[in-house]
């Protein structure tokens, strides 16, 4: 009697682990969709900026992380202020292929002035043209 309450006990358990892992595997999903479209959105407002959204298709990188995210970590590992120029370089020194037509260097430096106006990641600007991860 005892085992086939714990039997059942246990079919119950298994039922909502599977259940919680069908509904992680979704928000996943979702939340893979969304940094897709955050990533779009960094891309199109770049090419807006540069007068190339009539001529361009937007293509979204391939990469885990936000631009913006791999911006932040690149200042942070030099420990200096660098230029949208260096930020690129590093970037693509650590295997980030960019596969849109607008100079990479020019999608960097669109990031890197959009997230120190809004005060996001800690990003501040040095002087001109210069930009570092605040402390």
């Amino acid at each position: 009697m005892t085992q086939d309450i714990d039997s059942k006990r246990r079919e119950w358990a298994e039922r909502e682990i599977t259940k919680l892992r069908r509904m992680r595997e979704h928000i996943d999903e979702q939340m893979r969709s969304f940094e897709t479209f955050l990533r779009m959105l960094d891309v199109s407002r770049a090419m807006l900026k540069n007068g190339g959204a009539a001529q361009m298709e937007v293509e979204v990188p391939d990469s885990d992380l936000p631009l913006g995210e791999m911006i932040a970590r690149a200042l942070k590992e030099a420990g200096v202020p660098l230029s949208p120029r260096q930020v690129a370089e590093r970037i693509q020194k650590g295997g980030y292929s960019y596969p849109g037509r607008l100079p990479f260097a020019a999608v960097v430096s669109a990031e890197l002035n959009r997230q120190f106006k809004t005060h996001r990641r800690g990003i501040v600007k040095t002087g001109p043209g210069k930009y570092t991860v605040a402390a």
